[in-house]
C-alpha cells in the first residue's frame, strides 16, 4: 500500500503528518511525498526523512496534479491520501486494511474524522452532519453515490482506495481548483462498493491560516462554491453507469444548488440571480420546484425561503 502526501508550503506541519504515518500500527506501506513547488523550506525539513519516504518535487501546479503524480508513482495496490496539515490516529491504516482483506470486492474505504480547532476543540464530523445516524459504526454500501450527494462525508485524508479504481475513474481533474476531491469520489463511487467506518480515524486541523494547497481566493464567495458543485454534478450526468434513481437524485441536487447560487448572488449584490433561479427550475421541473421558483422571484421571496432551503441540504431525497 502507498501513502500519498501532497504538500505546498507546509514546512511547519508536513513532518507531523509523516510522523503520524510512521506511528501507524500497520507498517507495510511506502510514503510518497509530492512537493508542489514549495518555497518555505519544505525540502529542508524533509531531509531527515529521506530514507523513509519517496520525495517528488514538481513546479507548482495545484493539489490535483500533486495527488495524481503521487498515484502514478505509487507502487502499492491500495492508495491512502494524507493532506500535509492533517494527521492520522495510530490504528487508521490497520482498521482500513483489515476491512480491505475482509471485503475484497470493495474499491474504497472511508472513515469518520475529528475536526480540531482552538475555539471548539475536537468535533466528531459524522455526528456534526448527522451521518452517524445513517451508517452507525460500520456500513457496506453497494451504490454510495446517493450518500455522497446527500452528505459531504469523504475527504482525501479519510480514504483508502484501490489504485485501479482511481485510474479507472480518470484520477483528479487538474482543471478544477475547488471540490476536486468530491468530483473524483463521485466517479469512484461508480467503480464498486464502499465501506464506511463510523469512528474517527483522522484528525483534520483548522489552523486559521490563509489557504491550503487546494483553496482559491474565489472560495470567499459562496456562489462560486455552489457553482462548482453544479458544474461537477452536471458533468456527472453523462456517466452511463448511473441508475435511474441516481439520475433523479443528481437532477434534484443540481436544482437545489442552483437555487442556492441564486440566493448567494443576491446576497453578494451581483448579477445572474434570475438566471440561476431559472436553471434550478429547468433542472428539476416539478410542481414543488415551480412553487419555489415563484417564491424566489417575489420581492421578499428569497428572504422567506432561503433559510429553509439551506437547512434541507442534507435531507434524504424523496420523490
Amino acid at each position: 500500500m502507498s501513502v500519498v502526501i501532497p504538500t505546498y508550503n507546509r514546512a511547519s506541519y508536513v513532518t507531523l503528518a509523516i510522523e503520524s504515518v510512521l506511528a501507524q500500527s500497520y507498517q507495510d506501506c511506502e510514503i510518497v511525498v509530492v512537493d508542489d513547488g514549495s518555497t518555505d523550506g519544505t525540502r529542508d525539513v524533509l531531509e531527515p526523512y529521506r530514507d523513509r519516504i519517496r520525495y517528488l518535487y514538481q513546479d507548482n501546479n495545484g493539489v490535483s496534479s500533486a495527488r495524481n503524480a503521487g498515484i502514478e508513482e505509487a507502487k502499492g495496490k491500495w492508495i491512502a491520501f494524507l493532506d500535509s496539515d492533517d494527521e492520522w490516529l495510530p490504528d487508521k491504516l490497520e482498521i482500513q486494511m483489515q476491512q480491505a482483506q475482509n471485503y475484497p470486492h470493495v474499491c474504497l474505504h472511508v472513515a469518520n474524522m475529528l475536526l480540531i480547532n482552538p475555539q471548539q476543540g475536537e468535533i466528531d464530523y459524522y455526528h456534526k452532519i448527522g451521518f452517524d445516524k445513517i451508517i452507525g459504526k460500520f456500513r457496506l454500501v453497494e451504490r454510495p453515490l446517493i450518500y455522497l450527494l446527500q452528505y459531504t462525508f469523504a475527504f482525501p485524508s479519510t480514504v483508502v482506495a484501490k489504485k485501479s479504481a482511481l485510474l479507472n475513474a480518470r484520477l483528479f481533474d487538474e482543471e478544477i481548483s475547488l471540490h476536486e476531491d468530491t468530483d473524483l469520489f463521485y466517479r469512484v463511487s461508480l467503480e464498486g462498493p464502499w465501506c464506511i467506518y463510523g469512528s474517527p480515524l483522522i484528525k483534520k486541523f483548522r489552523r486559521n491560516e490563509p489557504s491550503s494547497i487546494n483553496l482559491s481566493i474565489k472560495t470567499a464567495h459562496q456562489s462560486y462554491h455552489y457553482k462548482t458543485i453544479v458544474k461537477i454534478q452536471e458533468r456527472l450526468q453523462s456517466e452511463k453507469r448511473l441508475t435511474k434513481t441516481e439520475h433523479h437524485a443528481i437532477k434534484k441536487y443540481i436544482s437545489r444548488y442552483s437555487f442556492i447560487v441564486g440566493t448567494s448572488l443576491k446576497a453578494e449584490g451581483t448579477s445572474g440571480v434570475r438566471y440561476w433561479f431559472y436553471r434550478g427550475l429547468i433542472a428539476y421541473p416539478k410542481l414543488k420546484t415551480f412553487v419555489k421558483w415563484i417564491l424566489y422571484n417575489l420581492p421578499f421571496g428569497v428572504d422567506l425561503i432561503a433559510p429553509k432551503l439551506n437547512a434541507s441540504k442534507n435531507k434524504d431525497i424523496k420523490d
